[in-house]
C-alpha cells in the first residue's frame, strides 16, 4: 500500500506552531505517513512572523520536508492558471502551493478549503 503523503497549508502550520493539541489529535486520526510543506508556505509563514521570532520559526520549520517549485510544478501551475481566474489577496500563492501538491501527487491539509478549489487537487479539511 502506498504511503499517504500530505502538504500542510499555512493555517495548519500556524496551529502546529502554536502547539494546538487539536492538530496533533487530528493528525492521529488520519493515516498519514509523511508531512511536507511547500516553499511558498515556508516563505509566507516566515515573512509573517515578528522579527524577534524568526530564528525560532526557522528552527521549527526545519522539522518539515520542503517541496520546492520545480519543472513539474511549473507545468501544473500553467494548467491551473489557464483553467481558473485567480483574483484576491494570496490567491497566486495558493495556486503555487496547489501546483506543487498536484505535481507531487499529494493532498493539501487546510482549514481554508475554498482557497483550493482546483481540479486534480485532493483537499483534506482541517477543522480549527
Amino acid at each position: 500500500m502506498a504511503k499517504k503523503k500530505v502538504v500542510l497549508d499555512t493555517n495548519v502550520l500556524i496551529a502546529l506552531y502554536r502547539n494546538r493539541k487539536a492538530v496533533y489529535d487530528y493528525a492521529k486520526t488520519m493515516s498519514i505517513d509523511e508531512v511536507f510543506i511547500t516553499h511558498p508556505t515556508y516563505i509566507e509563514f516566515l515573512a509573517g512572523a515578528k522579527v524577534e521570532n524568526k530564528r525560532f520559526i526557522k528552527s521549527f520549520l526545519q522539522n518539515f520536508q520542503l517541496l520546492s517549485f520545480d519543472a513539474k510544478s511549473e507545468i501544473a501551475s500553467k494548467t491551473l492558471a489557464t483553467q481558473n481566474q485567480i483574483t484576491g489577496k494570496g490567491k497566486c500563492t495558493d495556486l503555487l502551493i496547489a501546483s506543487i501538491c498536484i505535481a507531487n501527487g499529494m493532498a493539501i491539509v487546510t482549514a481554508n478549503v475554498s482557497d483550493f478549489t482546483f481540479t486534480n487537487l485532493e483537499v483534506i479539511k482541517y477543522i480549527v
